[in-house]
């Protein structure tokens, strides 16, 4: 290793300018491969290697991240959150980094030499993550038996067989039992992850979470949280188990990302407010109306996921909920809002108020409507008549008595200026 400033003849400062030039067209034009290692840089001390000229690069000091890290109180090092790329720190090849320690020396190998892992992602190909998705994996019946795992791209199968591994648990998954620990100031609540498949990416499981418990069943099949904890964690419903003797507000609730579903929480906070829609489901007048042989419709899955959530939102006992049955019934209905990118919130009420509509349809059996234009001398109000008679006999659901309408149309014939009156329906 050669410290900073050294020479070995007159040409030295020269030599390392080439190299240097050459070392910058190589980082512009090196591609992220999978599994190589990239090294973080200040921007800070980057900027001087830059622009150096000359016998300038001589005087460069060692490669100084201080700038861009933190130290914890077991005095290790971490990257300091929130930095931008390219304007707080650059990322060059593992080889390129291995050359300025060889010109320039590394004023501190523990705290300077900051490696990242080119991975796979599923969604945008080979990404270098700056600030790995670290999960915090904990065993229910001793806490103080944890591991910390970088789990972007495992499954849930993945994850299964690391537990095992790490806690010596059942190799039988139906023996092993995930949840999600929610906390705030409040209150501290575990998720049971009943419906999750091992195929299931974890970072799209747990994205409102970054901690995840292990409970082992017993010949018994009763895990360590089933018997020290409320039953509620284990009721098949949006929410996790809460301290029935905290109440709250009927009908004030969060409802918590499930990754970026911000849109689709606030679509939901309108509807699960309005007064005519959320009576009828909290009251159970839905079940009479289910129609599951609609094909238009789920079969009355998303109208029960959608009762489960109202019930829980205004059953005063949840400071917030975790939308998931709901979404999962949303997402296979509308295949827009099965991932969990960020979409418009008035698409997802456009297509929640379709889907209800559907489910709840009274209709089991739609006739045929001749739509010939209205006889001449009907007045408006004869025509919407009649037009919203046609209408409920083909539709007929708690969402068209609250929410449907209709729009008067006029066409003037450009020709002979006869005018032609229609009323269509619409929703909201």
């Amino acid at each position: 290793q050669m410290s900073a400033g050294s020479t070995d003849d007159a040409t030295e400062p020269d030599h390392r300018q080439t190299l240097l030039e050459e070392m910058m067209t190589d980082i512009e034009l090196h591609s992220l491969e999978l599994n190589d290692i990239w090294n973080v840089i200040s921007m800070g001390w980057w900027r001087t290697v830059v622009a150096a000229e000359g016998d300038v690069v001589q005087v460069i000091t060692p490669i100084d991240n201080s700038d861009i890290t933190i130290t914890a109180a077991d005095g290790n090092y971490s990257l300091a959150p929130n930095l931008v790329e390219k304007r707080d720190f650059v990322t060059i090849p593992g080889s390129s980094f291995e050359v300025l320690v060889s010109y320039f020396g590394i004023g501190n190998e523990q705290r300077d030499r900051i490696e990242r892992v080119v991975i796979e992602d599923k969604r945008h190909g080979n990404i270098l993550e700056i600030y790995p998705e670290e999960f915090e994996v904990v065993l229910a019946r001793d806490r103080t038996k944890k591991i910390s795992l970088y789990l972007r791209n495992d499954t849930v199968g993945t994850l299964r067989a690391k537990v095992v591994k790490a806690f010596c648990v059942s190799e039988q998954p139906s023996r092993v039992r995930l949840f999600i620990e929610h906390r705030d100031k409040l209150e501290s609540r575990l998720e049971w992850l009943r419906d999750v498949n091992d195929d299931d990416y974890v970072c799209a499981v747990f994205s409102t979470t970054r901690t995840i418990v292990v409970d082992e069943l017993d010949d018994e099949g009763r895990g360590w949280i089933q018997k020290w904890h409320s039953t509620d964690c284990f009721d098949h419903a949006e929410v996790s188990s809460a301290n029935p003797a905290s109440q709250h507000p009927k009908g004030v609730c969060g409802l918590v990302n499930l990754g970026h579903t911000c849109f689709m929480n606030a679509g939901l906070q309108c509807m699960l407010n309005v007064p005519e829609i959320a009576g009828y489901f909290i009251s159970d007048r839905f079940l009479s109306d289910i129609n599951e042989a609609n094909p238009l419709g789920t079969g009355g899955r998303l109208a029960r996921a959608y009762a489960g959530l109202m019930k829980a939102t205004w059953s005063g006992k949840h400071v917030f909920i975790v939308p998931r049955n709901f979404k999962r019934a949303i997402g296979k209905f509308a295949p827009l809002f099965s991932g969990f990118h960020r979409q418009d919130a008035q698409e997802l009420v456009a297509a929640l108020l379709d889907g209800l509509h559907e489910d709840l349809n009274r209709i089991k059996k739609k006739p045929y409507i001749d739509e010939a234009d209205p006889p001449e001398g009907m007045t408006h109000k004869e025509i919407a008549d009649e037009a919203w008679s046609n209408y409920r006999k083909r539709n007929d659901s708690v969402i068209v008595d609250s929410l449907h309408g209709q729009l008067r149309g006029t066409l003037v014939c450009p020709q002979c200026r006869k005018v032609s009156i229609k009323f269509d329906p619409f929703c909201f």
